[in-house]
């Protein structure tokens, strides 16, 4: 079975998922989540929203679905929906760093580096050990010229998982900006 075939058996069994047996609102919503993600990861980006749409509406409060639902709004290049949405996920649940770490890669999507690195910095002290938003928080940094403190977030970075390429990357062109080509090279 190839990978469409399973997108489409995965869509047929969610489909039915919902109609054959009674639910709560809650299991509703986690349902069309599924749905939504598995039209999100086939490129139906619009079908997603819907089905995001229809889970805040049976589950206003399920964090999950507006956090999903800013994904999409962010392939769909729609940060500023997307900035929305991941805020009304992180009011449903404060304990997400994954919607810090999105919000921040919408507000450097349009170019708001100060407020994205704000998010980066939330999401970082709710999980030191989140890699990804560590790099970002460097990008972010040195987007905003500060390659000094950027290098150190992206030491950080490695200090967590040495073999993530994307932070050594990252450092060396910091450390090529902030003058410190041996460094770079090295």
């Amino acid at each position: 079975m190839n990978i469409f075939q399973r997108v489409a058996r995965a869509i047929r069994l969610f489909d039915g998922a919902t109609t054959e047996k009674k639910q709560s609102s809650t299991e509703k919503a986690l349902d069309l989540v599924k749905q939504g993600n598995v039209h999100e990861d086939a490129g139906r980006l619009a079908v997603a929203e819907k089905c995001y749409l229809a889970a805040i509406e049976a589950a206003p409060d399920l964090a999950a679905a507006h956090l999903n639902l800013g994904n999409a709004y962010m392939a769909l290049g729609a940060p500023q929906k997307a900035i929305s949405a991941y805020k009304k996920a992180a009011s449903c649940d404060p304990t997400l760093a994954a919607c810090h770490f999105n919000l921040g890669n919408a507000y450097s999507r349009l170019t708001r580096p100060e407020t994205a690195l704000e998010c980066y910095r939330t999401a970082t002290s709710m999980n030191p050990k989140f890699v990804q938003a560590w790099v970002a928080m460097g990008n972010s940094l040195s987007d905003m010229q500060r390659h000094d403190d950027a290098i150190r977030a992206y030491r950080q970075a490695i200090e967590i998982q040495p073999e993530f390429p994307e932070a050594y990357f990252n450092m060396g062109i910091s450390q090529r900006l902030a003058g410190r080509v041996h460094d770079a090279v090295s």
